[in-house]
């Protein structure tokens, strides 16, 4: 009986560390609380006991001060005391001893022994606990009457007939934990076995997915039962938490903040916990999750997003407010809702005014407001403009504005050298057409090029040339929704030059060139109507086989219509 009763005094223990366990612990704070120095007096309906560990490690350091806040409480309330007994096996060469803890009087359960504050100072942590007031009067009630703490465990017995062989009985906190000897399995926890295991020193293996594994060696004795008592401490697994939409939110567990997303954090196996996320965007989500002995688990969640909204207002005022391409209202336009997190673009189109465009990314819950000047389009170019490119109408009149404009364009074509062995600078034409989406745009170009030696000295015989034709992709961006515009190039380049080599007598030497160049450019394009296609950039071409490419520079200038 007293060893039933042990283990359910072992078994409050683990129950509570594990509860420890899932409290943070702080830094130390700048001085000790009032409770380290001076227990807490009772308030009526708790005691207060401080439990005090110097182990660093703070799993061990909880289970040490939850032993001796509790031996504090019991003696206190109860009476109860530990005693330490020394077992010992001679195999003829040497004594082999172990140590057994068990309790000496054991007429107490301590329940209801909960942790309210902690605080570590350097190596020592304090921790505070509470013990009910009303919980202690019903455990002395119980013992004054002589009721029995529990029925006795129901044991899973292996029986032998050998009197010179020795038994085991295994209990563990808690049961049904899986039981290898000498890696020989024996079924699970509580468990005896009889006159079947030889004499001697025996490793015994105590397994469950959730807990810590155990190894411990027993000693076995002839027509002896050597009992063994084991509270398994909690494994531990990883939550490996994210979310969605948006990153960076505060992530709880269990009502404590351990940091924001994504974030890995360790939790006791088998013991599912509460994950919440709350971001200044989006509404609160919550989860539960569990994990077993090390495992990782994934969690994610998904946070809705806070309504927001768009407020326009132009000046002059009625003008057709556009997002993304559909057309929404006219200014002023007051709270229409839009949706965050996403590239916006907002255009806005009036009869007599050029059109604007802005671009606006919104967080979750935002109300941005927009104010555009709009500006007037000269008298001259609305009596000379295209019909073609007046703004569209809608069934109901409302004008639908230019938004996304094909762009051609033609002009001169002026380079440096685009090849190392050839001195010729490349001059040529160019034709151009671009489709524009909002503030990108798709452009293919074609060029031909002429180019000679730029040297007075060379006679018109010894003279670098070279000819051929250039097939361009460009990308442009133009992020302020208007004229200006930078762009990535990426060609193919077909062509023949000639070369004079150095020395005496000079040497003539010819190539066929087929390579790609890429490059990066800034310029001036029409936006709406006709005007100037300018740019500057540089080029580099590739090496062929025969020929080394260069990087060069480049400059076009001619006219552009958007319509």
């Amino acid at each position: 009986m007293q060893t039933s009763l042990l283990r359910i005094f072992s078994g409050w223990i683990v129950l509570s560390y594990l509860a420890a366990l899932a409290l943070p612990l702080p830094a130390a704070a700048a001085g000790k609380p009032d409770w380290v120095e001076r227990v807490r007096p009772d308030d009526g309906t708790y005691k207060y006991y401080v439990g005090r560990s110097s182990e660093p490690d703070d799993r061990k350091a909880f289970n040490e001060a939850y032993e001796d806040a509790a031996e504090a409480a019991m003696k206190e309330n109860y009476g109860a005391l530990l005693e330490v007994s020394i077992q010992t096996y001679d195999d003829g060469s040497k004594v082999i001893p172990t140590r057994r803890v068990t309790t000496k009087i054991p007429k107490a359960l301590i329940n209801d022994f909960e942790i309210v504050s902690q605080h570590r100072d350097g190596k020592t942590l304090y921790v505070l606990y509470r013990y009910k007031i009303a919980t202690i009067e019903q455990e002395k009630a119980r013992i004054a009457a002589g009721k029995p703490l529990e029925e006795e465990k129901a044991f899973t017995t292996s029986k032998g007939s050998s009197s010179q062989k020795g038994g085991l009985e295994v209990i563990t906190t808690p049961d049904d934990i899986s039981i290898s000897i000498d890696s020989e399995p024996w079924g699970k926890t509580p468990l005896k076995i009889e006159r079947k295991l030889s004499p001697g020193v025996h490793t015994l293996l105590l397994d469950h997915p959730d807990y810590l594994t155990v190894y411990e060696q027993v000693i076995i004795n002839p027509n002896q039962v050597t009992k063994v008592t084991k509270t398994l401490s909690r494994a531990k697994g990883t939550i490996r938490i994210d979310t969605t939409p948006v990153r960076g939110t505060q992530i709880f567990v269990d009502g404590n903040l351990i940091g924001s997303s994504p974030i890995d954090h360790q939790i006791l196996s088998g013991i599912p916990v509460g994950i919440k996320a709350t971001h200044p965007e989006a509404e609160e989500a919550s989860t539960k999750a569990s994990v077993t002995k090390d495992d990782i688990k994934p969690v994610t969640l998904t946070l809705s997003l806070k309504p927001s909204s768009i407020s326009v207002y132009s000046e002059p005022t009625g003008a057709t407010v556009y997002l993304n391409n559909a057309q929404i209202g006219v200014t002023p336009l007051v709270k229409k809702s839009a949706e965050a997190h996403k590239t916006l673009y907002v255009t806005l189109a009036k009869d007599g005014y050029q059109n604007a465009s802005r671009s606006v990314s919104l967080k979750g819950g935002e109300d941005e407001v927009i104010n555009i000047e709009l500006q007037k389009i000269p008298q001259v170019a609305i009596e000379k403009k295209d019909p073609s490119l007046s703004p569209k109408k809608n069934a109901d009149g409302k004008d639908q504005g230019i938004v996304n404009p094909w762009v051609l364009g033609i002009g001169f074509d002026i380079s440096g050298s685009a090849f190392k062995d050839i001195d010729a600078t490349l001059l040529g034409g160019y034709l151009a057409g671009e489709k524009r989406y909002g503030p990108v745009g798709l452009e293919l170009r074609y060029s031909f090029f002429l180019g000679h030696s730029r040297s007075d000295e060379s006679s018109v015989e010894d003279k670098d040339e070279i000819s051929g034709n250039q097939l361009t992709v460009g990308l442009p961006v133009h992020p302020f929704g208007g004229w200006f515009y930078i762009k990535l190039e990426f060609g193919f380049f077909t062509g023949e030059a000639s070369h004079y080599t150095d020395g005496t007598p000079r040497v003539k030497q010819e190539y066929d060139i087929k390579t790609i160049m890429y490059g990066l450019a800034i310029g001036l394009t029409p936006n709406n109507g006709s005007g100037l296609n300018i740019g500057f950039g540089m080029r580099k071409y590739n090496s062929t086989d025969e020929i080394e490419g260069d990087l060069d520079y480049t400059c076009f200038i001619g006219g552009g219509l958007a319509f």
